[in-house]
């Protein structure tokens, strides 16, 4: 044997390890890139609601579940509580991944974005789809440091390019009532320079922009944040009747907040 045919068959062997080697590593490769683990969701303890975002073209739709405990609600969808899995309307296992949560402070908070949001198809553009006949089912916003004003349904055009859309946050006719009613509260809680309610909606300007409870009434629209308690409200029914019709105006807000930012990903 010579020394060519030694070479070349420690050349054939070095072939073979490292084609051995590569397989190796490529197996690596797909368990590692290919295969990913799931990242674990893990839901707080306390109420809220349990949901998913069906969302089509020009059109989503929320499923939901109130739970008393959003963290023993998970594990029992991880395990096939049926109840949940109807609720969700999930038919397939992988939709078990979608699943969100939305705490709330209470269970009847979860149960208000229920009655208001759950099941219903919205349009994802509102602003182009809804037109003049059809004024859609968001609430409008203008603010500016010193007034805001609020209007319930909008029947002009292009209003996204004027105003903020606060979306859907309850009957019309019981916030005009509610509104209407709080007159001498906002003006016991700051300085108001006009007021005017209507059916349609309503507007407040303030003399103290700066005012802490001023910002907390507009906040309740912009944000949904909401710091109150029964003390920040008068002791009288409709200081009580205020503070309840706020907690859940809020909730709805910050609530869409979040369900426009499920569906901006």
């Amino acid at each position: 044997m010579d020394d060519s045919q030694l070479s070349f068959e420690a050349l054939a062997r070095e072939t073979m390890e490292l084609s051995r080697d590569f397989k190796n590593s490529e197996f690596s490769f797909e368990d590692e890139f290919h295969h990913p683990k799931e990242k674990e969701i893990v839901a707080p303890s306390g109420a809220g609601l349990l949901y998913i975002l069906e969302k089509g073209i020009s059109t989503f739709c929320i499923r939901g579940f109130v739970s008393s405990d959003l963290s023993e609600s998970f594990e029992e969808l991880g395990e096939g509580e049926s109840s949940i899995i109807e609720s969700l309307k999930i038919t397939e296992e992988e939709q078990i991944n979608s699943v969100r949560f939305f705490p709330t402070e209470n269970k009847e908070l979860a149960e208000v974005i229920l009655d208001e949001l759950v099941n219903r198809r919205f349009p994802i553009e509102e602003d182009i789809l809804c037109n003049l006949s059809d004024p859609g089912f968001s609430w409008w916003m203008d603010e500016d440091d010193d007034h805001f004003q609020v209007f319930f349904k909008s029947h002009g055009i292009h209003r996204a390019d004027d105003y903020i859309r606060l979306g859907p946050l309850g009957d019309s006719t019981i916030a005009s009532n509610r509104i209407l009613k709080s007159e001498n509260i906002f003006r016991g809680a700051f300085p108001v320079g006009e007021f005017v309610a209507t059916d349609k909606g309503f507007a407040i300007s303030t003399t103290d922009p700066t005012n802490p409870n001023f910002l907390m009434l507009k906040n309740f629209f912009l944000t949904g944040k909401n710091t109150t308690t029964p003390a920040t409200f008068p002791s009288t029914g409709d200081g009580k009747t205020l503070y309840f019709y706020f907690k859940e105006v809020s909730v709805l807000r910050e609530f869409w907040l979040q369900i426009e930012k499920d569906i901006a990903e």
